[in-house]
């Protein structure tokens, strides 16, 4: 198992097919990391999509915006959240620092 780390976020090398675990308080979040994300300034968006299983996103710096079922969330950097699967969703960055 490895401690999640930003430094094994940024580099995706790190954890691709390997465990990550975080623990908050008395709840802990284990999981194998498929493929890992960067959105920057280049890429305001990743264009709404979907996928056939549940996608974890942990926002490690700057802000934006989860669009997810026809709902729109402000989100930054400390936010975890989780977009379930078959359900029409994108992120959007709202300004010019990395997502």
């Amino acid at each position: 198992m490895y401690s999640f780390d930003k430094e094994y976020v940024f580099d995706s090398s790190h954890i691709n097919g390997m465990y990550l675990e975080e623990n908050f308080g008395k709840y802990s979040i284990s999981s194998k990391v498929g493929f890992f994300c960067n959105f920057d300034f280049n890429q305001i968006s990743n264009q709404p999509h979907f996928h056939n299983c549940f996608e974890l996103y942990i926002i490690t710096s700057g802000e934006g915006t989860f669009n997810f079922d026809k709902q729109s969330y402000y989100i930054k950097e400390g936010d975890i959240f989780i977009a379930d699967p078959n359900v029409i969703h994108e992120i959007s960055v709202n300004n010019v620092q990395n997502i």
